[in-house]
């Protein structure tokens, strides 16, 4: 089964998806023009010579005023009844049994949804990224280059400084299908 952890942070939903194999670290920008993105902590993109490791960034802008776009609930909602076939079905229930193990208090009550303000707006332009052993994000998550005593939570990472995985399409098909 998928394993997703979502959050919201800053008007920016991060998920992370392990699957059969794969480590795919997903990240949103408002322009997937300019990936840079919000790294958590120092070895969140960190090679692994276990799985094969993507960095997916997403185009996803957030709002507070255009209030016709979904908030994060009804975005989740949303995406399991077009994208899951509904909590009901077998893939549909699987997906809320993740988001019930990884994101507290899911699903939320009538009074936790309303305290979503952001709203989004979700593009299907994307890129993904490779993560290879020794590229930029590996070499932050290994320290290589973190003089000691130093602790780095949270950075940011231009994903252009990574290799671009351009056959993702074919890939996502035959991975997933």
């Amino acid at each position: 089964d998928e394993v997703l952890k979502g959050w919201s942070r800053n008007g920016l939903v991060d998920i992370d998806i392990n699957h059969l194999g794969y480590d795919i670290e997903v990240k949103t920008v408002s322009d997937v023009n300019d990936p840079n993105v919000n790294v958590s902590f120092h070895n969140q993109l960190q090679y692994k010579e276990s799985v094969t490791s993507f960095l997916f960034v997403m185009e996803c802008k957030s709002t507070r005023t255009d209030l016709s776009l979904p908030t994060l609930p009804d975005l989740i909602d949303q995406i399991i009844e077009t994208d899951y076939g509904g909590e009901d079905s077998d893939l549909g229930s699987k997906f809320v049994k993740c988001l019930e193990k990884e994101i507290e208090s899911y699903p939320w009550s009538a009074v936790e949804r309303n305290r979503f303000t952001s709203r989004f707006e979700v593009s299907d332009s994307f890129s993904a990224y490779k993560i290879l052993e020794g590229c930029a994000a590996d070499q932050m998550a290994l320290g290589t280059s973190i003089p000691d005593g130093v602790t780095i939570n949270k950075y940011k990472l231009d994903a252009k400084a990574l290799e671009e995985f351009e056959d993702i399409s074919v890939w996502l098909e035959s991975s997933f299908s």
